[in-house]
Parts: C-alpha cells; sequence; structure tokens
C-alpha cells in the first residue's frame, strides 16, 4: 500500500513537472520569437483608451503567437525619429505596422532595411502609392459603406422608415454608392440627406444618424436617435445612441494586415471590425438583423 502510494506521489509530481515544462517552453517560445511593431502615439492611445490598448495588444499577441511592441512617437515625430524608433525597438522585428500619418517614418526605415515586412495603415480609398516602398493595406471602404447602409436600413425600417442624415467627413461618390446599396437592400424608398450643417428642424424626420468624423453640432442637438458611428474612440466614451461603431484603427486590423505583411493573405483591403456597445440596443430581434448586417459583403458589381 505505501508503496503504491508512493508511486502515485511520484506519478502527480512527475505530470506537475511536464505541465511546467511544457508551459516555460511555451513562453520561451513566445518570448524569443521576432516581434511586431506598432507605431503609436499618446493622442491615440488616449483617445482609443489605455486600458483597451493593453487588451487589444495582448489580444492581437496570443493570435499572432508573437510579442507586440507599441513604439510611442511624437505627433509631429519627424521620418529620421521614427526610423531611428523602429531601429532601437528590435534588430530583427517579423514585421512593422505605421498609420498613413507616419508614411515617411515608414520609408526611411524601409531604404536602411528593406528586407522587413512593412506596411502602412491607410483608412483612404485604395490607390497606388506615389513612390515604390512599403506595402499600402487600405480600409475596405466598399464593404464598410455597404454595411452601414444595411445598418441604417434596419435601423430606419424599424423606425417608421425616416430619412438618414450622414454627418462628418466628405464622402466619395463610391462611398455613397455603396450605402445606398445596402440602405435599399433593406427597403427603405426616403433618400438620405447629406447636409454639412444641422439647420432647426432638420433632425424632426430621420430616424438614425451615420457619423463619419467629428459631427458636433449634431450632438449638441441631441435629437436621441440611433447612432452608426465610424470612430476610433473608446466606446465607453461614446454617447448612450451610438449602437453601432465601426472601428478601422491599427489596433483592429493588425492581426490580417501582419499575416498579409508576411505574404500570408492577397487581399489588400481590411473591413473595419464592428462593435455593438453592449446595452445599447434593446430589441433582440433588431441586435440579430443587425449581426447578420454584419457579415454581409458587398454583391458583385455594385
Amino acid at each position: 500500500m505505501a508503496l503504491l502510494k508512493t508511486r502515485k506521489k511520484l506519478f502527480i509530481c512527475g505530470l506537475i513537472l511536464a505541465v511546467l515544462a511544457g508551459l516555460a517552453g511555451f513562453a520561451l517560445s513566445f518570448v524569443v520569437r521576432a516581434p511586431v511593431l506598432m507605431v503609436t502615439d499618446e493622442p491615440f492611445i488616449a483617445l482609443y483608451g489605455p486600458k483597451r490598448v493593453r487588451v487589444k495588444r495582448w489580444e492581437v499577441a496570443l493570435r499572432l503567437f508573437r510579442r507586440v511592441k507599441p513604439i510611442s512617437v511624437a505627433e509631429s515625430a519627424g521620418a529620421d525619429v521614427i526610423a531611428f524608433a523602429l531601429e532601437e525597438a528590435a534588430a530583427k522585428p517579423y514585421c512593422i505596422l505605421v498609420p498613413y500619418r507616419y508614411a515617411e517614418g515608414a520609408y526611411r526605415y524601409a531604404e536602411q532595411f528593406p528586407g522587413t515586412p512593412l506596411a502602412i495603415l491607410d483608412t483612404r480609398r485604395a490607390g497606388k502609392p506615389a513612390h515604390e516602398g512599403p506595402l499600402y493595406i487600405n480600409t475596405d471602404r466598399d464593404t464598410d459603406f455597404y454595411r452601414a447602409g444595411l445598418f441604417a436600413g434596419i435601423l430606419a425600417g424599424n423606425s417608421g422608415g425616416g430619412a438618414l442624415v450622414f454627418k462628418g467627413q466628405a464622402l466619395d461618390s463610391a462611398d455613397k454608392s455603396a450605402f445606398m446599396t445596402g440602405f435599399q437592400e433593406m427597403g427603405v424608398e426616403k433618400i438620405p440627406v447629406y447636409p454639412n450643417t444641422i439647420e432647426p428642424g432638420q433632425l424632426a424626420d430621420i430616424s438614425c444618424a451615420v457619423i463619419v468624423g467629428t459631427a458636433t453640432d449634431y450632438f449638441n442637438s441631441n435629437p436621441k436617435k440611433p447612432v452608426i458611428l465610424f470612430s476610433w474612440i473608446d466606446p465607453l466614451l461614446t454617447v448612450q445612441d451610438a449602437a453601432v461603431i465601426f472601428d478601422d484603427s491599427p489596433w483592429a486590423l493588425a492581426v490580417r494586415a501582419v499575416n498579409i505583411a508576411a505574404g500570408k493573405e492577397a487581399e489588400r483591403n481590411i473591413s473595419s471590425k464592428i462593435l455593438f456597445p453592449r446595452g445599447r440596443i434593446a430589441d433582440k430581434h433588431i441586435l440579430r438583423q443587425l449581426k447578420w448586417a454584419a457579415r454581409r459583403s458587398l454583391p458583385p458589381g455594385k
């Protein structure tokens, strides 16, 4: 009996040691793998939310199974400063992601280290860069605005089919066309309006608003209508009316962007991550419709 107990204890100890060894090996392989570097700055961190950045950093790291190192630079940092910061951060990074506003720094680094996978994340519509250099990965605006149209049609249709207000940054014809495809697919007949300013009484007939960029005058009018918001801001800081949020921030695109830069995916456009802040949509049927629309893709030829 004593011998049996001794063997049982040895077996348990051996099992524990094996698990610990496995965990140590797992941690070591995670640490020694080349990291992903991501250029960022304090204004973005403040907007996105410091806690949210920490959570997303670990989420991206675990999904890629490699360290992710944010490289925080001054908002006014020049190309040489950014290139130097990247060089100092890691001798041989696996991949580097750089927001479009720091593109010159990315080009400078790529000239010095042409073999390192490097991608510039650009929220503008896809286009050929002015000169050769790093890979450009663009936000898939066609898919985003098509889905926004579906969302708006669902919200407007469930609220009596009121007209829609677009407010904020300028939209091009392709944005509006993709949006209208989704909007009309939901059977809403009223035509959306695209005002540059909010006039008294203008919001009386709308059922929801799509906000692209800043729209202080809209929110100051306090219309209490569902909002589809294109923004990087922490959802906890948004108004309660923000029912759907499109997030095309570097953190939202990071996993796919790294895979594209590393040659594991051919697609160069990435659609935004769609967020449904908890508690903003009380009707479960409408929420199910919105989540269905979030998986839809723009029909070919549209």
